[in-house]
């Protein structure tokens, strides 16, 4: 695991990309997961979601291309990025995440980050990880953070 901190400059930009985010799916009426948040809480998601992000590619020291309605394009070089705001949260995949792509857990507590590790997503997604819908009606996959690889492999 490695720790990030970001400026106050850069926790800035990283809100204001987070709130455009959000306003353009209210714009859009493109609330595809807004069923798996408790009311209010989409706006944290996208701050957070975006600030995961940049505190990733400055780990890497790689430009962070602070995008809008990218769609399923890679969030940071070829990786996604997930976030989670608890300490000992689980690196969420979803069905339609396509499986030949890395994914990255960051635990989310500003103005520190902690880039947990990363896994396939194809090795994500098998039964030993799979959670049946709850009350959202979604289900996923949840993989501990022991079962994450560490973050020098990324590039392996």
């Amino acid at each position: 695991m490695m720790e990030i901190i970001l400026s106050n400059a850069e926790l800035m930009v990283a809100a204001q990309v987070g709130a455009m985010r959000r306003v353009s799916s209210i714009k859009r009426n493109f609330n595809t997961h807004a069923k798996a948040f408790k009311p209010g809480l989409e706006w944290v998601h996208d701050i957070d979601g975006a600030a995961s992000e940049m505190a990733v590619a400055k780990m890497l020291n790689v430009y962070w291309v602070p995008s809008v309605n990218a769609g399923k394009a890679a969030d940071v070089e070829s990786f996604q990025i997930r976030s989670t705001n608890h300490e000992y949260g689980k690196l969420l995949i979803r069905q339609h995440d396509v499986k030949n792509e890395k994914y990255i857990l960051v635990v989310s507590r500003h103005p520190l980050f902690k880039v947990v590790g990363w896994i396939w997503a194809d090795e994500a997604k098998v039964d030993k990880y799979w959670k049946e819908p709850d009350e959202t009606g979604v289900g996923a996959w949840w993989v501990p953070q022991s079962d994450l690889k560490p973050m020098s492999t990324v590039y392996d």
